[in-house]
């Protein structure tokens, strides 16, 4: 499994600050870090908030993991989800996977660093609608479909999202008269590498959820997997007969994209 002590790494720099150990990009100031973890919150399970970047008209987008009840102590031994998620966005970017930047990541323990209390994740906050989003306001198969081949994509490579609903995906303005930018994936606190289990699951949520989005539209199944098998071959036991009936069901599940 990626690590973050692959290539990409080196411009990352470890630190200790408001009780976390982390690690940030080079380019990050410490005092502004510093303030961005005191504001992280401890008692929601997971928070999220923008922080602006200093010297930039740009912000980060900022994720708070915090300890739940039903932890146990032997899942709180292990190493927590910003970490998971981190190495996420080293492995996609690794990968040549368009992705938010990556500014910094950690975790907060507790009894001498030996209990999970609670963790973080900075990345950088791209001005984009999700495709969810975008499609409620502008219906189009094409974005379904160049969603559809971003999932393939990111297969193609050996890598699987996890969680691909169309609201993990963003989708940014396209200039008039220019190519259609790149979808691009983000919340990977549920990657990991491609097996054919994860393969069929990733189908199924980003299938299920553009049904969902689309009032329950299974036609949309069809063109969608046409643009998947553009860029990577389909498992020859997945049929798109099944794969229609399974997003069905998790869209009448799930009920949100």
């Amino acid at each position: 499994m990626p690590t973050p002590d692959q290539p990409i790494t080196p411009d990352y720099q470890r630190l200790a600050l408001a009780g976390y150990s982390v690690r940030a990009h080079t380019s990050i100031p410490q005092t502004w870090l510093l303030e961005v973890l005191n504001q992280t919150p401890t008692t929601a399970d997971r928070h999220y908030q923008q922080a602006p970047l200093p010297n930039t008209t740009g912000a980060a987008f900022v994720k708070t993991y915090n300890r739940r009840p039903r932890h146990t102590l032997r899942r709180r031994l292990k190493s927590g989800r910003s970490i998971h998620e981190a190495r996420g966005y080293i492995a996609f970017a690794n990968k040549g996977i368009p992705t938010p930047t990556l500014l910094f990541w950690g975790e907060r323990r507790v009894m001498g660093g030996l209990l999970w209390e609670s963790g973080v994740i900075g990345t950088g906050l791209i001005d984009a609608p999700t495709v969810a989003d975008r499609y409620a306001n502008t219906p189009s198969l094409e974005l379904l479909e160049r969603t559809a081949h971003a999932l393939a994509h990111i297969h193609s490579v050996g890598l699987a999202h996890g969680d691909p609903r169309t609201r993990n995906f963003l989708a940014p303005e396209t200039p008039a008269q220019a190519p259609a930018p790149e979808i691009i994936p983000f919340d990977l606190c549920s990657w990991g590498a491609l097996t054919p289990r994860r393969r069929q699951d990733d189908l199924v949520k980003l299938l299920g959820s553009a049904v969902a989005l689309t009032n329950g539209d299974s036609e949309i199944v069809t063109p969608m997997i046409d643009a998947y098998q553009s860029a990577c071959r389909l498992d020859e036991r997945l049929d798109i007969g099944t794969l229609r009936d399974s997003a069905v069901t998790y869209a009448q599940r799930e009920g949100a994209p």
